[in-house]
Formats: C-alpha cells, sequence, structure tokens
C-alpha cells in the first residue's frame, strides 16, 4: 500500500469521542460521536457549537463561540488524530474531549519600561520595586508612576524585597551577583534614599 493509500485510509477512520465541560452554560449531550480522525479544530469548533445551538432551547446562546479542546489534558493543536498519535491515546474506547471557552490575552494595565533586562520585582499596594541585569533598581508608584533610579550595585540585580515602613521611611533590601545585599531607607516624603548597611559574602 502507498503512503498516499495510508493517509488516504488514516483520513477515513472514524474515532468515538465524548464532550465534556466544565462550563453548564455550554454543555451538550452527554453521549458518544462519531468524528473523522482528520478533524481539525475548526471543525471541532464547529461541531460543538452546532450541538449547542440545538441544545439550547431557549435560544439564549446567540452567536458562535470559540473553544479550544483538550484531550488527556493536552491542549489539542493538531488534528485529533495526530494529537491522538503523539500522545499515546487509545481509539479502542469512547475519547473524551474537553472544550472551554477560549478567552482573549489579557492586555497589561500600564508598560513599565527599563533600560535593561528586568531580574526582580516586588511590590505593595502603594508601591513597585524592580532589580535590573544594568545593576539598577528602580522605584514606582503601584500605578506605574516611575519616582527614581537608584545605582549603588557592580553586578546585576537578582533579588529585592520590601521589609518595613513607618511614617516616611521605607525599607527594602537588595541582592546582587556582586556577592553583596544592600539594605536600603527611602523617605517616601522627600523621595531620597540612603543605603544604610551593605552585608558582603
Amino acid at each position: 500500500m502507498s503512503a498516499a493509500a495510508s493517509s488516504s485510509e488514516t483520513d477515513k477512520t472514524q474515532i468515538q469521542i465524548q464532550f465534556i465541560t466544565k462550563q453548564p452554560q455550554y454543555s451538550v449531550p452527554d453521549i458518544p460521536y462519531a468524528v473523522p480522525s482528520a478533524i481539525s479544530i475548526q471543525e471541532l469548533n464547529s461541531l460543538i457549537n452546532q450541538l449547542i445551538k440545538e441544545s439550547d432551547v431557549q435560544n439564549e446562546i446567540q452567536k458562535s463561540i470559540e473553544f479550544d479542546f483538550l484531550a488527556a489534558d493536552e491542549f489539542i493543536r493538531t488534528t485529533l488524530g495526530e494529537h491522538i498519535s503523539v500522545h499515546g491515546l487509545s481509539t479502542e474506547t469512547i475519547l473524551s474531549v474537553e472544550y472551554v471557552e477560549r478567552l482573549p490575552a489579557p492586555h497589561p494595565f500600564d508598560c513599565l519600561l527599563h533600560d535593561d533586562w528586568v531580574s526582580a520585582v516586588h511590590s505593595t499596594d502603594k508601591w513597585i520595586l524592580s532589580g535590573c541585569y544594568d545593576n539598577t533598581l528602580h522605584l514606582w508608584t503601584a500605578k506605574g508612576k516611575h519616582l527614581m533610579t537608584i545605582p549603588g550595585h557592580t553586578g546585576a540585580v537578582k533579588a529585592v524585597s520590601w521589609v518595613s515602613s513607618q511614617d516616611d521611611i521605607t525599607t527594602f533590601v537588595s541582592a546582587s551577583r556582586d556577592q553583596t545585599l544592600l539594605l536600603w531607607e527611602w523617605n517616601t516624603n522627600e523621595n531620597t534614599v540612603e543605603c544604610v548597611q551593605t552585608c558582603k559574602g
């Protein structure tokens, strides 16, 4: 048998699947469906939307919905047959295919630009402290306003953390690849920073 003929036979193979979801508003009848192994994600979407429409007796869902599909806890990104082959799934029994509504990727509220890679971040409800590979620290408001750039390390900053806050004095610490840990005091009223302790090791 030629490779082309073998591929054609595979495309015609029927697989018994059962749709499941954790979103009850999109549930469909709990029965097996026979689908071709070559069915694509787009075709699965069309099928599940058709089944939802048939099950929606109160006509509450007015438009088509984009879904992602999982089999064996892995998202299906190829044809169903290819997914089954890659993950070694059995076609001798009914295959459970979970579907979840596809949501758009989140958009950032703001972008806090740095001059180099950011290697450490720690935040409170008011402030953001970041450390960079260019050896600097940065202080920001929680709304993204840059307050100051703080030099002091001679190596990339690898960790930062707020320590305490009392009146106008806020204490934080930074650790660097220069083998130092620096303790800082920030006067939030005057917006000035002083290194008050250096730990080297």
